[in-house]
């Protein structure tokens, strides 16, 4: 074997170990339990539009970690560089399965600040792949509405009321997503107040519908603000709840969400 011929195989055996040290790789850095968030991390040489979430589950991104929260032995699968990472929840001990007996809001009571904890993330992904509820409902003019009116676009849903400070916070940052989204007319915004009338409207960009206490039980609501993003065929592909105090994080977030239900119009 010639220098030359040395030469090449080296290179060859450096080329391999860089391409495998550079591979993307999805790790999880904390307890996957179904109901429960979990975080993931991947490495800092992938973009996050290169990783694809294939699950029954609600996903957010956030620097360089995935958070998912899923039905307990739900498999998440993570695609990434045509290759496949999958990760299963296990059981959750603070879940009572007598909770999938419950309709609407229906509240168990006692429950530990555990369950409670895992009793709203239920909450959240009981309505997830869901079709929107039925309803009819009328705006500040008078006019109309029902769940056939989100068919055939992307609709963002959010329940809130004005003494919410919470809600109040979060004002801001859906102004900023529908202002994104401002020359696209295939998205609805939408908002439903339990407020008997509709207070601070001016300073909120949303289609606005009050009088919608009622509504919050179809929906499975039992915290403010919570956002619904619902697809084309009227199916609630994702949740978003509360307000949390990074708006960037939501913002982000909610964006990714409404982007991709609009690459499927």
């Amino acid at each position: 074997m010639n220098f030359s011929e040395r030469t090449i195989i080296l290179l060859t055996f450096l080329l391999l170990i860089i391409c495998k040290g550079t591979q993307a790789q999805i790790i999880q850095k904390s307890d996957f339990k179904g109901f429960q968030w979990a975080f993931f991390e991947w490495d800092s040489d992938t973009h996050p539009d290169d990783i694809e979430i294939q699950c029954n589950c609600i996903y957010r991104f956030y620097d360089e970690q995935i958070w998912v929260i899923a039905t307990e032995n739900e498999k998440v699968s993570f695609l990434i560089n045509d290759k496949i990472i999958e990760y299963i929840a296990s059981p959750n001990p603070h879940f009572d399965k007598e909770w999938k007996k419950l309709t609407g809001t229906a509240f168990p009571t006692p429950l530990t600040s555990e369950q409670l904890s895992v009793y709203r993330s239920y909450l959240g992904l009981k309505m997830l792949n869901q079709p929107v509820p039925e309803f009819v409902i009328s705006d500040l003019l008078g006019n109309e509405v029902s769940e056939k009116d989100l068919e055939g676009k992307v609709s963002v849903l959010n329940f809130w009321f004005f003494g919410c400070e919470p809600c109040k916070r979060k004002v801001p940052v859906l102004n900023s997503i529908k202002k994104v989204f401002e020359d696209n007319d295939q998205i609805h915004f939408w908002a439903f107040s339990s407020d008997p009338e509709i207070k601070g409207e001016e300073q909120y960009d949303f289609h606005h519908f009050p009088q919608a206490r009622w509504l919050t039980e179809s929906f499975s609501v039992i915290g403010h603000p919570t956002t619904f993003v619902v697809d084309k065929n009227g199916i609630i592909r994702d949740v978003f709840t509360g307000m949390t105090r990074n708006p960037d994080f939501l913002k982000n977030n909610l964006i990714r969400s409404i982007d991709q239900l609009t690459k499927e119009l």
